[in-house]
């Protein structure tokens, strides 16, 4: 007698669907609910009433309700995680939204998948819940699970790079780096690439040609070919060879045009403030911090074509673009 309850409330279930009538379907498949005994039954049973709940009759506390009671029988079900996590974003719930995306990148088996799901909470963590750092760590959770998925580490560099995090963005490139070594589908191309970027850090943003040297290194036993890693050697070779300023100019005289020709302006200009070199720079870059105070006239300058480091100011056509630099501000 119950197995023919069943079919004759399965036969008016589908009846009722086909005329619409939707609230009285939810009862029977109550109903149905209650005859059956088995758990898989009864969980697919719930996600037919959410389904209805969600998609038919838009009301999202009563889906949500089945579906976590689905959850409740198979508690690594995708598909009722995914459920929870359409209507947390349609409830603008993003914190509940990162909680089922971490459970089902947890359950999920298949690489992209989860990476998929990694990447999505760090976005929501950086676009939604205003938190970098969680942001950050769940990108490099994606990168641990597939390091060749080339938007978490983007993500990343748009992030240290906005705040100038120059530290951490060496750190994580350095992380970068060792996956890549351990990873066999890794392109070389790629490799080379976040050797480059992270002997760029440590050259620009860090003052540490000796590490830019040493990355440099490395990243040429893969490639000693690379033409943009030996155009990066030149710039690392030159900082390096860039003698340490004396606290006390060997002239304080102004020099003229005809002597300022011996230095040969190369836009690999380099400045010394609080104990630390800085660039290289373009003698328009120069220009351009020269007028807004972050160099100054007695500021020591530096570039492969010199001897010594010398003031700003006795560096004519230098000081000379610096000052029409400052004079076009000022007209604004």
């Amino acid at each position: 007698m119950k197995n023919e309850d069943q079919v004759a409330i399965a036969t008016e279930i589908l009846q009722l669907e086909q005329d619409g009538q939707w609230l009285r379907a939810i009862d029977q498949k109550w109903r149905l609910y209650e005859l059956n005994t088995s758990r898989l039954r009864r969980y697919a049973i719930l996600i037919e009433i959410g389904d209805i709940f969600l998609d038919k009759l838009h009301d999202l506390d009563q889906a949500a309700a089945a579906f976590k009671q689905a959850l409740s029988l198979r508690e690594a079900s995708r598909i009722a995680l995914g459920k929870l996590l359409e209507i947390s974003m349609k409830r603008g719930d993003f914190v509940q939204a990162v909680t089922f995306l971490k459970r089902l990148a947890d359950v999920e088996q298949r690489r992209e998948k989860k990476v998929h799901c990694l990447f999505t909470v760090g976005a929501l963590y950086r676009d939604e819940l205003s938190d970098n750092d969680s942001a950050i760590r769940y990108f490099n959770k994606a990168l641990n699970v597939d390091p060749l998925e080339a938007r978490p580490l983007e993500a990343i560099e748009k992030l240290l790079e906005s705040r100038g995090d120059w530290k951490n963005l060496e750190y994580n490139y350095r992380k970068m780096v060792k996956r890549l070594l351990k990873e066999e589908r890794a392109p070389t191309g790629y490799l080379l690439d976040v050797f480059r970027k992270l002997a760029t850090v440590y050259l620009d943003r860090l003052n540490a040609p000796d590490k830019a040297a040493a990355m440099i290194e490395r990243a040429m036993r893969v490639d000693p070919s690379d033409e943009d890693l030996k155009r990066l050697n030149n710039r690392v070779r030159a900082a390096l060879s860039a003698p340490i300023p004396t606290m006390v100019l060997k002239s304080e005289a102004r020099i003229t045009p005809d002597d300022s020709t011996a230095i040969i302006d190369t836009n690999q200009w380099y400045f010394f403030r609080e104990n630390t070199r800085h660039g290289p720079f373009s003698s328009q870059a120069i220009a351009a911090l020269y007028s807004v105070g972050e160099i100054e006239e007695e500021t020591y300058m530096w570039n492969e074509s010199m001897s010594e480091w010398r003031a700003l100011r006795t560096i004519y056509r230098l000081y000379r673009e610096c000052r029409r630099a400052l004079e076009n501000d000022s007209s604004l």
